[in-house]
């Protein structure tokens, strides 16, 4: 009964730490969104800015990422700790198929067509046809956010 009662915290510390080690991206950096943001003012760098992202890795560090549909008060992931983001990152492959659609992929991974976009950005729907037996990167677990725990405040402007 003992053992039972050390085991138990010690158990369910190990397995909150794997799901916060399994999150994805650790962001060093990130912006929230304001009214009237839009990507294309994200991405890239000048002087005023505190970070560098380019658009590819602003869709790969915030998979659920719509540019077309920013809200406000979202966070999102500008800068991220490449060598522990690597080392925890459950990815797993898909080899697109003769047939498939992004649409029957997405279905059968679980996940939708834009976050696959984000994450593989030379998937191509108009062109799945010429893909056939191309890698494709998901989740299994489907967790896709990165984790903001530590990542500092920045500015798009500078301001």
């Amino acid at each position: 009964m003992k053992l039972f009662q050390f085991a138990t915290p010690f158990i369910v510390t190990l397995f909150t730490l794997s799901k916060v080690n399994a999150k994805g991206y650790y962001c060093t950096k990130h912006i929230i969104i304001k009214e009237g943001d839009k990507c294309s003012g994200i991405y890239g760098f000048n002087e005023k800015k505190e970070y560098y992202v380019r658009d590819k890795d602003l869709l790969d560090f915030n998979p659920t990422l719509d540019c077309n549909n920013l809200n406000v008060g979202d966070q999102l992931c500008v800068d991220i700790d490449g060598e522990k983001s690597d080392q925890d990152r459950p990815w797993n492959a898909y080899f697109i198929k003769r047939g498939d659609t992004c649409d029957s992929i997405a279905n059968d991974l679980g996940t939708s067509i834009q976050i696959l976009q984000n994450i593989n950005n030379y998937l191509r729907c108009d062109r799945i046809d010429n893909q056939v037996n191309v890698e494709i990167r998901y989740r299994r677990d489907g967790e896709y956010n990165p984790s903001f725990e530590g990542s500092k405040l920045v500015s798009i402007d500078g301001n």
